[in-house]
């Protein structure tokens, strides 16, 4: 009798180990399938580092949210764009989602098949999700076809390689983000501050820069800062740039653009110095007219120098390049062309307000 006791509770166990997994419920809707929401929580400590690691084949859209004082949780979903519920169902068995706890925080992990059955194919496997984060981490990302959406505080955020879309908000220490081809906008950043895409735009609110200046970099887009303080290191070409309510408190700013026109407002330039420089297009710099600083202006032969709306005093006066002084000098500024283009600099109230 114990006998077959024993053989009906192993036989019991090997039919466990070999029934199948239940396959995940997924639901239609419109012209793609989606899984339930799933939640994942973990539990870390104030000042962690949390990264997201993400296969290259996985494509998504992750919702950042630092409104959750002591623990990571992400809700998220599998979006399937397939012809059949079946299919559907073979993808999303084939995409893990985990959160592991790491010496420093935790790390949000997507695994998927390398290669994937849907690369190359009309169809996508993909992940919608919201992490909720405590305040003042540091964020780390390495998902390339992910697009961010970061409500801060946070303390850093950094994102090298990707070809995601990217929005952040309210980063207090470091903020370093790579793109291609998608816009990158930021909002309440501050200290040491990277920003880099090519043929899209950046466009950047209310950041102040650390002790070195804040980097902007871009190509075949447009840069548009509102509000910003510090000091700046601005590149860019076949593209404008255009800045609006900047005070420069730190040596070393510099704005260089090629084939596109520059406009600047400058609200404030205390012993700061400044750089502008443009290649084939125009350059408009409009400051206070109280302003204290000394500009050097130049063109090519071709060029135009104007200037207006200043209390001048000329040290040299040529066709193409004007030194002089405003003020009680200060700030050192310079503006020059190379190649077609013209300089206009005025002295308007508030820097252009």
């Amino acid at each position: 009798m114990k006998k077959g006791i024993v053989i009906f509770y192993f036989l019991g166990l090997f039919l466990n180990v070999i029934a199948p997994a239940e396959a995940e419920e997924v639901i239609q809707t419109d012209d793609r399938f989606m899984t339930r929401k799933t939640e994942l929580t973990l539990p870390v400590s104030p000042r962690a580092r949390i990264a997201i690691s993400s296969a290259r084949h996985l494509i998504g859209k992750i919702n950042v949210i630092a409104d959750n004082p002591d623990q990571v949780l992400f809700q998220y979903k599998k979006v399937l764009k397939v012809p059949r519920q079946s299919l559907a169902i073979d993808y999303a068995e084939l995409i893990d989602v985990s959160i592991e706890k790491t010496p420093t925080g935790a790390k949000l992990i997507f695994k998927a098949p390398n290669p994937a059955p849907w690369s190359g194919t009309d169809n996508s496997a993909s992940i919608e999700g919201e992490l909720h984060l405590p305040d003042n981490i540091t964020l780390e990302v390495s998902a390339e076809y992910f697009d961010l959406n970061i409500v801060g505080p946070l303390r850093a955020v950094e994102n090298l390689s990707s070809f995601g879309r990217m929005e952040v908000e309210k980063i207090t220490e470091r903020l370093n983000l790579s793109t291609s081809n998608q816009d990158i906008i930021a909002t309440g950043v501050s200290g040491d501050i990277f920003l880099a895409t090519t043929n899209a735009d950046i466009r950047v609110e209310n950041m102040k820069s650390g002790a070195t200046p804040a980097q902007l970099r871009n190509q075949s887009g447009n840069v548009v800062v509102a509000t910003a303080s510090g000091a700046l290191d601005i590149k860019n070409s076949y593209g404008k740039i255009r800045l609006e309510d900047i005070h420069l408190t730190l040596p070393g700013s510099r704005v260089i653009d090629s084939y596109g026109p520059i406009r600047m407002m400058l609200a404030e330039a205390k012993q700061a110095t400044l750089e502008v420089s443009n290649t084939n297009d125009d350059v408009e710099l409009e400051v206070s007219p109280d302003i204290n600083a000394s500009f050097l202006l130049s063109v090519d032969s071709d060029g135009e120098i104007s200037a207006e709306g200043l209390m001048m005093e000329p040290t040299e006066v040529m066709k193409n390049r004007l030194r002089f002084t405003s003020g009680s000098g200060g700030a050192d500024i310079s503006v020059k062309i190379s190649g077609d283009g013209n300089i206009s600099l005025k002295g308007t109230a508030a820097g252009g307000k």
